[in-house]
């Protein structure tokens, strides 16, 4: 009987730190960026996080393989990001540590980094037409009047060689 006295206040030990566990799961902190998502090509950003007070660890996660920690010294901590290039662009998220117990995930946060070189090419692009058309035009003028000349010398010879 003591095997099974034992088995069971084993199991119930277990279940009840389950339950608790459930119970007090740590809320999820929150995550920005400052100055905002859309970020140009080598410019600065930085992410801020937001937990409870008594967090000992902020965790930044960049799509499951960029991991950066801070030690917390209040409610928010930031993550500066300098220069901003393709290889920091993507998604973030960020846990945070109070004891052993480690927060859920924040949601996650999509940083974007705009290329210097895009732009609009459309008025370059309409510089380049209007002088392939007036290069084409002028091609065109030269032609025909080669053409008339040559039609031309050819009727002063024909009207030369008759009797």
């Amino acid at each position: 009987m003591a095997p099974t006295l034992s088995a069971l206040l084993c199991l119930g030990l277990c279940l009840s730190w389950r339950i608790w566990a459930q119970k007090h799961t740590l809320p999820r902190p929150t995550l920005r960026a400052e100055p905002g998502l859309v970020i140009p090509h080598g410019q600065p950003v930085s992410l801020w996080y937001k937990g409870p007070p008594g967090a000992v660890w902020y965790d930044l996660l960049k799509e499951d393989y960029y991991h950066m920690r801070r030690s917390a010294a209040g409610r928010e901590a930031e993550f500066p990001i300098s220069p901003v290039t393709a290889y920091t662009a993507g998604s973030y998220q960020c846990f945070y540590q109070i004891q052993s117990s480690r927060s859920e995930a924040s949601k996650p946060l999509v940083q974007t980094v705009t290329d210097p070189a895009s732009q609009d090419y459309t008025v370059g692009n309409l510089l380049r037409l209007s002088l392939a058309g007036l290069l084409l035009f002028l091609l065109w003028v030269l032609l025909a009047e080669a053409w008339q000349s040559d039609r031309s010398l050819s009727r002063s010879l024909s009207r030369s060689r008759k009797p």
